[in-house]
């Protein structure tokens, strides 16, 4: 603490657990250090939530009064995976029945309720944050230059002291330097976790719009690019701060995509590629099935016809025969070569 004000440094954060006294000597020496050190460079202790004991005790999550007497404190609880991947981060915590900010909102100087969680930047680099050993700062091997004018964390970095957390894209790494990105994140703004209903629903709307609106080719391509569109949306979202979970969404196109896959596998060669109606082959499959009576129509000229008019107007073409065929009726039309239906 003493060091750290000399090498001017701006805001100090401590993120160790000073709960419980120890040597006397040595807790008066802590807050005399922290007391001379308040008006230049306030120091931050930890206050963690009660943490239950094997008799159903609970201990106290507070500093003593003598250390926290001229600190301010703040919560280092924080929520995370079966991976010991941490994603939220809250915005404050409860210690004693009192509300304090979590480290990273201290060090952004940000606020907001302590049921409030909010997503962390993992864009964010954490080897742009200057990192030193504890050791090296000690032994005075750290220059003054690297420290005056910054919130500096001091934290552990070990395994043993189940201090480090899984930080997605970069691998393990100790609590102060999640608490460290979730603070950069906050001083970016304010970050926004829209869930995933939103881009399931709009997954289901445009999905089932590509359903009814295209036929074939077009279909496959407008759904190609659905699925294109919540791979790449997160990004630029992400760079305001607005985070959407896509995954259901991309799992419902995967879904539809692999039943109109399987759809077309099943009906090839038992529908005209052109028009999308079933052709003949379709019809010698249905054998004795159908009682109803069989009517064969060809179009004189048909050929002609169609060669006047664009490759894409084939459907179109096949939709006005069969509206005049069956002039509004619930007749099943094929089509067969040459104009034939």
């Amino acid at each position: 603490v003493s060091q750290a004000q000399r090498a001017g440094v701006k805001r100090l954060f401590l993120d160790v657990i000073y709960d419980g006294a120890t040597e006397p000597h040595e807790d008066s020496a802590l807050a005399t250090a922290i007391a001379k050190a308040a008006p230049s460079m306030p120091v931050t202790l930890v206050a963690r939530e009660r943490v239950g004991t094997k008799d159903g005790s609970a201990v106290n999550g507070r500093p003593m009064p003598m250390l926290r007497e001229h600190a301010s404190l703040a919560s280092v609880s924080l929520r995370y995976n079966y991976q010991a991947a941490v994603w939220q981060l809250p915005f404050a915590g409860i210690s004693e029945g009192q509300v304090y900010p979590s480290f990273s909102a201290a060090m952004a100087q940000k606020s907001g309720p302590s049921s409030t969680q909010y997503r962390v930047d993992y864009s964010l680099d954490p080897t742009t944050v200057r990192t030193f050993s504890a050791v090296d700062f000690l032994n005075g091997k750290v220059q003054d230059e690297h420290l005056a004018g910054k919130t500096v964390i001091f934290g552990a970095d070990s395994d043993e002291l189940g201090d480090r957390y899984w930080v997605p894209g970069k691998g393990r790494m100790a609590g102060a330097m999640v608490h460290t990105i979730g603070a950069e994140t906050l001083q970016h703004g304010n970050p926004a976790d829209l869930g995933w209903i939103p881009a399931l629903l709009l997954a289901i709307t445009l999905g089932l719009g590509s359903l009814l609106g295209w036929q074939g080719r077009r279909r496959a391509l407008s759904l190609a690019g659905l699925v294109l569109l919540f791979l790449v949306l997160p990004t630029p979202l992400e760079a305001h701060l607005i985070f959407v979970d896509v995954t259901p969404a991309l799992c419902f196109l995967a879904i539809l995509c692999s039943r109109l896959s399987y759809v077309r596998w099943r009906d090839r060669g038992l529908v005209n590629s052109g028009s999308g109606l079933p052709n003949l082959e379709a019809l010698r499959g249905l054998g004795d099935s159908t009682k109803s009576a069989l009517i064969a129509a060809r179009i004189h000229n048909y050929a002609e016809i169609a060669s006047t008019i664009k490759d894409n107007e084939d459907a179109e073409l096949a939709r006005q025969i069969v509206a005049r065929l069956t002039a509004g009726g619930t007749i099943e039309v094929y089509q067969g070569d040459d104009g034939v239906f």
